[in-house]
């Protein structure tokens, strides 16, 4: 980048013109991305919008496309691309693609790797019963004895328990004493 003279010489007439010449490179750079989603039904399947990450992949201050590939080289050629990359299935397992970020002839090809895992397989509504041994009308539960009744996989999971279901949804207003909840 900067700029640059030019000399012309006109061999008839002995003239010289100079003019500068400014060259500006216009580098696009696109950074790799992973992430994992959730499957979203009983297929063990999610139906994906690729350009979900587009700011996470470019984040210059260019406007340029987007195009998805399944392989680097056919993001390179600029061949092959996904057509249905805003509604693309996804099955459980690491899925690859590659973005070529562009504008003009100028591009750069990132990595987007998209995870899709399984849902925790809940059981049917679990009820805890405990006797009041005091008969004061109150008694401390362990919630967490009941996570394996929850889920027969208990394994990479945490469990956090809420008073009610908007605050279940919105993950907000956790009870904090959960191993001794009056």
């Amino acid at each position: 980048q900067g700029t640059y003279y030019a000399r012309l010489n006109s061999v008839s007439a002995q003239c010289t013109e100079i003019k500068p010449i400014t060259v500006i490179f216009d580098a696009i750079t696109a950074n790799d991305f992973a992430t994992i989603v959730c499957e979203n039904n009983a297929m063990a399947s999610i139906d994906y919008n690729l350009s979900t990450h587009d700011t996470q992949l470019y984040s210059g201050g260019h406007t340029v496309s987007f195009s998805y590939y399944n392989s680097l080289v056919d993001a390179t050629n600029s061949s092959n691309a996904i057509t249905n990359w805003q509604n693309i299935n996804l099955n459980v397992g690491t899925h690859p693609f590659y973005v070529r970020v562009e504008k003009g002839t100028c591009f750069d090809i990132a990595e987007l790797s998209i995870e899709v895992v399984e849902r925790p397989i809940i059981n049917n509504i679990v009820s805890l019963k405990q006797c009041d041994d005091d008969t004061d009308g109150f008694s401390a539960f362990n919630l967490t004895e009941a996570n394996e009744l929850i889920s027969n996989t208990t394994t990479g999971l945490t469990f956090t328990y809420f008073l009610n279901l908007i605050d279940a949804e919105n993950n907000t207003n956790p009870i904090l004493n959960d191993v001794s909840f009056i």
